[in-house]
């Protein structure tokens, strides 16, 4: 048995059920009781699901969430400690997300106003500040396919590759999903994948060229991992009975 949550774009829990596997046919009461909801509330149902896997079906705009694709690909490489992981992934993670050049320039702009020089942003300060966007199928591909083909029979030094034999099949595997759009942002109105949180101070550093926006992306499942982690602490042992875990599932939940 596992618990199987909805969360919505503001990371709001709509929806937490026990499941004896997360097949569709043990989803799919959930998701007419959630269509039901909806229908009552008069609220317009969710236009894309981000999941961790099986992101294929033909009655609802599912997409499959970046953080573990990457994860699938990693997995593939021989070991974290080889020299060229850490590159791989940094290129290999670039190739899916395309940063917004004017939220780039504006958040460089505020670098230099706070006297950081070079004004080389960091990873976080991008991902806080600056918008990002999955490319369509056929640039996603070629991105993806390029640096896949730079890495593929690397070596380090003790002539030890950094992919597994199996790397292959996994790309042939999310090949598939890249093309089918499961990884691609859907073309909706300009802004729908982020919130707009307000502005800091960069550093603390007062003045308005200082100022940058927070950007709160609302595609993927970040928050669900988060979500896993809390619930994980609700859990007081593996010896549980049903009836106990779900009333400590739904405390947690509720609070």
């Amino acid at each position: 048995m596992s618990s199987y949550a909805i969360m919505n774009e503001h990371w709001l829990i709509v929806s937490w059920v026990m499941v004896q596997s997360e097949s569709e046919r043990s989803l799919e009461a959930m998701y007419q009781e959630m269509a039901k909801r909806n229908n009552d509330a008069g609220v317009e149902k969710g236009g894309c699901h981000w999941v961790d896997r099986s992101c294929y079906n033909p009655n609802i705009v599912v997409k499959l969430d970046l953080f573990h694709c990457l994860q699938r690909f990693s997995r593939e490489c021989t070991t974290e400690h080889h020299p060229l992981f850490s590159t791989f992934c940094q290129l290999l993670s670039a190739a899916f997300s395309v940063v917004d050049q004017e939220d780039l320039k504006k958040l460089k702009e505020a670098y230099e106003f706070c006297g950081i020089v070079p004004a080389n942003p960091t990873k976080q300060h991008i991902w806080e500040h600056c918008r990002t966007r999955i490319p369509q199928p056929t640039e996603l591909l070629d991105r993806v396919e390029k640096v896949m083909k730079h890495f593929y029979l690397s070596k380090d030094p003790n002539d030890t590759p950094l992919f597994k034999p199996s790397m292959l099949k996994t790309w042939r595997i999310q090949r598939v999903h890249i093309l089918r759009g499961c990884l691609s942002d859907p073309e909706l109105s300009e802004g729908i994948m982020y919130r707009y949180g307000g502005t800091l101070q960069l550093n603390h550093v007062p003045g308005e060229g200082a100022k940058v926006p927070i950007w709160i992306p609302v595609r993927g499942t970040s928050q669900q991992e988060g979500y896993h982690f809390h619930q994980a602490q609700w859990v007081t042992g593996n010896l549980v009975s049903t009836e106990l875990f779900q009333a400590q599932g739904m405390t947690g939940v509720v609070s």
